[in-house]
């Protein structure tokens, strides 16, 4: 039974649903997902809402406030299914309508949906997008295949660098109620009002972005990932106008000026022509002291 305010009137009952909710909730984590405690407790007084008496409701109640990302929910349904069998015994009805569940990709040309299943199926439909680039993102370079470094290197060009902002010798004029008055510019403004300062002129510090300076390790132990940092470099050089990229290995060598060329290839090429320790010996304790 619940109150006006929807909540079990039965202390046992609440009792029940809280423990339910904090089981259901560890099976969830034992199956590799993370579920914070606010999440448990919003479960619970979901659970308060729609009654524990309908696997469906439990079902949804739990889908909606547990889970963080769709990928989670296929777990979930097996969690769920293994929780539940262990809950008939208390008379909690265990008929639900099938989920379909189909696979999107970034690629038109590999999807693959049955439209006569989805038509014909009486439960919900789940749309799961399978990623190209969210795959890429996670993965090493020194496990990527040719084709796949090909794709990492169109992505790494795309990427976009921004930095902090620091203060600037410059000023820049301001309006009155930053309370910093420019001596200078005000006198000389008097002199178009016969010298009667008129017209007071402020200013504040202006910023300019951080410099941006990367320190590519091209030693032997870094060769799967040198060309990587490269096409980052490159990226970075050509996107902003206040960066410098060194490499370091048994020497440290400048390659900003060959990483400035458009083509992503040829500025490669160049940077690892002037790169004379590229897959050599490594001795960052001197390059970094001649750097600094």
């Amino acid at each position: 039974m619940l109150d006006s305010a929807g909540r079990p009137k039965d202390r046992a009952e609440v009792q029940n649903v809280e423990t339910i909710a904090m089981g259901f909730a560890r099976v969830l984590r034992g199956s590799g997902l993370s579920i914070p405690v606010s999440s448990v407790m919003l479960f619970v007084e979901a659970l308060r809402l729609t009654g524990i008496d309908k696997r469906s409701s439990v079902y949804w109640s739990g889908r909606v406030t547990l889970l963080q990302d769709p990928e989670e929910i296929l777990i979930y349904n097996r969690a769920f299914a293994v929780f539940w069998e262990g809950q008939r015994s208390r008379g909690i009805e265990v008929a639900m309508p099938p989920i379909t569940v189909t696979l999107a990709t970034d690629d038109p040309s590999q999807e693959s949906i049955d439209n006569d299943a989805e038509v014909n199926s009486p439960g919900p439909k789940i749309s799961v997008r399978f990623s190209r680039i969210e795959t890429l993102k996670a993965k090493d370079f020194s496990d990527c295949s040719s084709g796949e470094l090909r794709e990492l290197h169109q992505l790494i060009g795309n990427l976009k660098f921004s930095s902090s902002r620091r203060a600037s010798l410059r000023k820049r004029d301001a309006k009155k109620n930053n309370k910093k008055l420019n001596l200078s510019k005000s006198v000389r403004k008097a002199f178009e009002t016969d010298g009667e300062p008129v017209y007071l002129k402020y200013s504040r510090k202006d910023t300019r972005p951080r410099r941006l300076v990367l320190l590519l390790d091209v030693s032997g132990s870094m060769e799967p990932y040198a060309r990587a940092l490269i096409r980052l470099a490159h990226a970075a050089v050509v996107g902003r106008a206040d960066v410098e990229a060194f490499t370091v290995g048994t020497r440290l060598t400048r390659i900003t000026r060959e990483l400035t060329s458009r083509d992503p290839d040829a500025a490669l090429r160049s940077a690892a022509d002037s790169v004379r320790d590229w897959s050599g010996g490594t001795r960052l304790g001197a390059t970094l002291t001649e750097f600094n």
